[in-house]
């Protein structure tokens, strides 16, 4: 739900560009999203899809997944890697 929010903030920030500067076209708005989501959001993603690749696929033995998740160094670490930073109102 968080990268939804952000991402709204970010459409809602170029189309107030938008609207505002007669030079900034739809398609550079639609670009300058694109670039920005890219930015915000596909490491996060990427991250994401490895990790649950990673735990899902039964090759890690249970044992060591509770001693990770009981880890507040790795879990902070997982964290980072998959939820960005605040975002400023």
């Amino acid at each position: 739900m968080a990268m939804a929010i952000h991402s709204a903030k970010i459409a809602s920030e170029l189309i107030e560009t938008y609207l505002k500067r007669s030079f900034f076209t739809r398609a550079h708005m639609e670009q300058a999203y694109t670039k920005q989501w890219k930015k915000h959001f596909s490491y996060r993603m990427a991250m994401g899809r490895k990790l649950q690749s990673l735990l899902l696929n039964g090759m890690i033995p249970d044992s060591l997944l509770f001693g990770l998740a009981r880890s507040p160094w790795v879990m902070k670490k997982i964290i980072s890697k998959t939820h960005g930073k605040p975002i400023a109102v």
